[in-house]
Order: structure tokens, then sequence, then C-alpha cells
């Protein structure tokens, strides 16, 4: 009866004390699994996930701010150079073109005055002398066809005259010698003349 109670006290103290530590170990190693676990995971949760985050998001943004920049700096700097050098361009081209043609016009505007003012100058020189030289042929000729048969025509009567008056003269008013006498030879020589005279003319 002893052993029997011995026996039962040993496995009712084996059974409880196993009972005990096992769930005291149990209740230990949950606890200690808790607080490693709880500890782990505030520590990867209040540090590690800040830092992955944080690494997370600078990678992100640094990325996302990296390509808007480079896209925002290269419009901004295309644009700006493109404005510059567009505006230099427009100026330089703009300015080299207004030279450019202002010399061009002006060489030619000159050379085509020039030989616009020679030209006319030819043109009213050689009408004007052309001009000149017909007047100057027609008053001659004018003055040709007028005073020469005039002065012809004078001369003529002149001439026709001083003959006239020196056939009806006698040899003696031409010599100058005093005359004789008249006598009927004289008239009649010098009725002779006139008549010889007058066929003459005639």
């Amino acid at each position: 009866m002893l052993l029997l109670n011995s026996s039962t006290l040993l496995l009712v103290d084996c059974a409880t004390l196993l009972f005990v530590d096992c769930t005291a170990l149990l209740f230990i190693h949950c606890a200690t699994l808790l607080l490693i676990d709880g500890a782990t995971l505030v520590f990867i949760n209040s540090v590690a996930l800040p830092f992955v985050y944080c690494g997370t998001l600078v990678f992100i943004d640094g990325a996302t701010l990296l390509l808007l920049n480079s896209v925002a700096l290269l419009f901004v700097d295309c644009t700006a150079l493109l404005l510059r050098n567009g505006a230099t361009l427009l100026f330089v081209h703009s300015a080299a073109l207004v030279f450019i043609y202002c010399s061009t016009f002006s060489l030619v505007d000159s050379t085509a005055l020039v030989v616009l003012n020679c030209t006319a100058l030819l043109i009213l020189n050689c009408i004007a002398l052309l001009f000149i030289n017909c007047i100057t042929l027609l008053l001659i000729h004018c003055v040709a066809d007028i005073v020469v048969p005039c002065v012809t025509f004078l001369f003529a009567l002149w001439l026709r005259e001083a003959l006239r008056t020196l056939l009806c003269r006698s040899p003696y008013e031409i010599t100058g010698f005093p005359r004789r006498g008249k006598g009927v030879g004289d008239g009649q020589s010098l009725a002779d003349k006139k008549k010889r005279y007058d066929q003459y003319l005639k």
C-alpha cells in the first residue's frame, strides 16, 4: 500500500512537475520568443524599415527628380539656346541681308542711273546735234537759195546796165578825146551798137 501510494505520488508529482515545467517552459519560451520577435520587429520597423523606406524613397525620388530635372533642364536649355541662337542668327542674318541688299541695290541703282544718264545724255546730244545740224544746213540752203540768186540777179542787172551804158556811149566819151564833129557815121554806129546790144540781151 505504501509502495502504491509512493508510486502514485511519484507519478502525480512527475506529472505535475512535467506539466508545470512544460507550462513554464512553454510560457518562458513564448515570452522569450515574443520579446525577441517583438524587439526584432520593433528594431526592424523602427530602424530597418525607415532605412529601407528612406533608401527606397531617396532612390525613387532621386531617380524621379533626376529624370524630371534632366528633362526640364534639357527643355529649358534647348529652348534658351534655340531662342538665343535664333535671335542671334536672326539679327546677324537680318543685318547681313540688309547690308547685302542695300549694297546690291545701291550698286545696281548707281550703275543703272549712270547707264541711264549716259544713254539719255548721249541720245539728247545726238538729237540736239542732229537738230542743230539740220537747222544749220536748212538755213544755209535757204540763204544760199535766196541770197545767191539775188546776188546773181543783181550782179547780172548791174552788168547789163554797165554794158548798156558802155555800149551806148560814144568812143569819144569812153576815151576822153574831144569830139570833132557829129556825122552821119557816128549816129549810125551808135544805133548799130544799141541794136546789137539789144539782140545780145535777147
